[in-house]
């Protein structure tokens, strides 16, 4: 049995973290993908590896559904490629294997660089 004092704070980081998922609206999260997306297409590498952690948080804080397991395989492509082009081979790997995990028949799009595309089926080879 818990002791009431650590219990209520069960209870308060419970009602937080439901607040947080009901606050998180796929829209706003949606056009936070689509921006790291745009930032991976203009090589800002960086700026889209900084941003993958906070937006993997906030797309796992949302309601499960359809859209929330489809932005979150976007998360992890976008976060697993901006690793990858910074020589984080190791971080990549994880964050395609998530990818992989939420959807097993992933398949990359033809306009994806070809160093990629070889980390990715690397990533599925090696499951």
């Amino acid at each position: 049995m818990l002791p009431a004092r650590r219990l209520l704070g069960v209870t308060l980081v419970s009602l937080a973290l439901g607040v947080a998922a009901a606050s998180a609206s796929a829209p706003g999260v949606e056009a936070r993908v689509a921006r790291v997306e745009a930032l991976l297409a203009r090589a800002h590498f960086r700026e889209a590896a900084e941003q993958a952690p906070a937006l993997r948080r906030d797309v796992l804080s949302m309601r499960p559904s359809s859209a929330a397991r489809r932005l979150l395989v976007r998360t992890e492509v976008a976060a697993g490629t901006a690793a990858l082009a910074l020589r984080q081979e190791t971080a990549a790997r994880i964050c395609f294997l998530r990818a992989l995990e939420i959807e097993p028949s992933l398949a990359l799009g033809g306009a994806t660089p070809p160093k990629v595309q070889r980390a990715f089926h690397a990533a599925r080879e090696g499951r």
